[in-house]
């Protein structure tokens, strides 16, 4: 229970992580992969993901991460309406992205108490 108080930030990160990752796969396995920019967004964001959990990396970047998951999201949600489309499945990459998006506000908000 003492592992559980101590390191919640990183459960929490990682139930997060693993659901916006889930979501992120179903999408890819029903609609085949996004662009290259988004893939190199995403390829990014998991390694930075990692690397902070050992090295402090600042207050920057996960900042610029949360601005660029929600543009993302925006611009995802936005196509799926200007299709019409009421299907939740389309919407999941969007979803993703605002999981993201918090979890970079976590790390943000964590890394603020560090300092």
């Amino acid at each position: 229970m003492e592992f559980v108080k101590n390191k919640w930030r990183f459960i929490v990160e990682f139930v997060m992580m693993s659901v916006a990752v889930g979501l992120s796969c179903y999408y890819v396995s029903e609609f085949g992969w996004p662009s290259n920019g988004i893939i190199a967004v995403y390829v990014t964001w998991l390694i930075y993901f990692f690397v902070q959990l050992k090295v402090k990396l600042g207050l920057t970047l996960p900042f610029a991460f949360i601005v660029v998951w929600m543009i993302l999201a925006i611009q995802d949600w936005n196509d799926n309406q200007a299709v019409k489309s009421f299907d939740v499945e389309d919407y999941y990459l969007a979803i993703a992205y605002v999981m993201h998006a918090l979890n970079g506000a976590i790390i943000y908000f964590e890394n603020k108490m560090r300092w």
